[in-house]
């Protein structure tokens, strides 16, 4: 029998993988990024598919599954197949505000790319969670929204490992990212174009 696993997750994105699954990609708390699979989610009938929105902090539950075959699986091997959601926070500013929507969006495409595999880190997954709710509480825009992206990215990478900068002090704060916004630009850059070697 598989071992039933309950974390907090936010979904980061997902990919259809027929007319009635999808693939997964959280962020989760005790886990990592993730790829679970949605088994059913896409039908009307699902009852996990309405629980299921982009960049909602969530309650997942899942088994180990060794029964679908998935080129995206975990670096571990392991397959996982959801078998429960619930909603904590839909974080709606994020998704009525196109701005804020296309920024998560960023900050999705940008995590996936830097995160390797599964592997929990506490301080990552508070940089992740509070990035998410200050971006739904706060009325940011223009040079205020400019400057929280970087906040987030710079902080995201020292706590990965790809950042290790002399001209600033970790962890950043918003304050120190307005008055050092240009070397904060070109460090973050410079980090982005390293990873692309």
């Amino acid at each position: 029998m598989s071992n039933l696993y309950k974390t907090d997750a936010i979904l980061l994105d997902y990919s259809e993988r027929n007319e009635r699954d999808k693939l997964l990609v959280f962020y989760a708390k005790n886990f990592g990024k993730i790829n679970i699979l949605g088994k059913g989610v896409r039908s009307a009938q699902s009852k996990l598919g309405p629980n299921l929105a982009l960049f909602s902090l969530l309650e997942i539950v899942f088994v180990a599954k060794k029964s679908f075959s998935s080129s995206n699986g975990n670096a571990n091997g392991n397959n996982w197949l959801l078998t429960d959601a619930a909603e904590i926070d839909s974080f709606p500013s994020v998704k009525k505000n196109e701005k804020k929507f296309f920024l998560a969006g960023n900050w999705s495409l940008f995590l996936k790319r830097f995160i390797i595999g599964p592997q929990e880190d506490a301080l990552l997954w508070k940089i992740i969670l509070s990035g998410f709710d200050f971006l739904n509480k706060q009325n940011l825009n223009g040079e205020d929204l400019k400057n929280f992206d970087l906040l987030f990215k710079l902080n995201a990478l020292k706590e990965l490992g790809h950042l290790n900068h002399e001209k600033i002090d970790f962890p950043l704060t918003l304050p120190q990212i307005a008055k050092n916004q240009k070397i904060c630009e070109e460090i973050l850059a410079q980090s982005e174009k390293q990873s692309q070697l």
